[in-house]
């Protein structure tokens, strides 16, 4: 005490508490957005059940080939028709998404055959029967407002534009 006042704490600690403090949650990466992509469809001597269990495989052959993430490449496959048939098994259409012109461009240039069937055999698969269709550069259309507004009026817009001002004579 010091001159009759008590030098106590007013505020007494609190009790400790068996809860573990706050952690943060996982550390989450946004995900790019995809503005261009390169398709190009392909042959390979497989049966679509082989295809499927291959799946994985053949996306990080053509992923290695194209120099780009595994999470870039998507391929369909289904078996060929006709006189294709014979020849090979499973017509796979590939789709690598990037984030620019230029990479598409890039990624375009780098799926050859050769580059491919090097990648392929890395990961103990046969090369490809036959290159269908070569590799071909295009926008994603994402579907949203700025690109649709970066895109110009379109036909629907510009007809609104006529239905309103024909009802604002009514």
């Amino acid at each position: 005490t010091y001159r009759g006042l008590s030098c106590a704490n007013p505020f007494p600690p609190s009790p400790t508490s068996s809860t573990p403090p706050p952690t943060a949650g996982p550390v989450t990466t946004p995900a790019p957005s995809y503005s261009h992509q390169v398709s190009m469809r392909v042959s390979m001597a497989l049966t679509e059940a082989e295809f499927e269990a291959s799946k994985p495989a053949l996306i990080r052959a053509f992923a290695a080939a194209a120099a780009v993430q595994t999470h870039q490449v998507e391929m369909e496959g289904r078996e060929e028709e006709g006189a294709r048939r014979l020849l090979a098994g499973v017509a796979v259409d590939v789709t690598v998404k990037t984030t620019s012109q230029a990479g598409a461009e890039s990624v375009a240039a780098a799926l050859t055959k050769e580059r491919i069937d090097a990648e392929l055999a890395s990961e103990s698969l046969a090369p490809l029967s036959a290159v269908l269709s070569e590799p071909t550069v295009a926008e994603i259309d994402t579907g949203d407002i700025d690109s649709a507004l970066a895109r110009g009026p379109s036909v629907s817009v510009t007809v609104l534009a006529a239905v309103f001002a024909v009802l604002a004579l009514v």
